[in-house]
């Protein structure tokens, strides 16, 4: 199943994240090399579940 890297850029031939900044809660936020995509690593690595579309507004 597609991380949700995976399934915003489809393009994108590459799941290569790289940090690039950590909140003061602890959170680190990582940038694709390839495309840009930006998120947390759960954006790069955890399977994206179409029932997800709906929870978004």
């Amino acid at each position: 199943m597609p991380s949700k890297h995976d399934y915003f850029k489809q393009e994108c031939s590459k799941n290569e994240p790289e940090a690039i900044a950590t909140h003061s809660s602890g959170t680190a936020f990582y940038r694709c090399k390839n495309c840009n995509y930006f998120g947390t690593i759960d954006s790069f690595t955890k399977p994206f579940h179409t029932s997800e579309i709906l929870q978004q507004h």
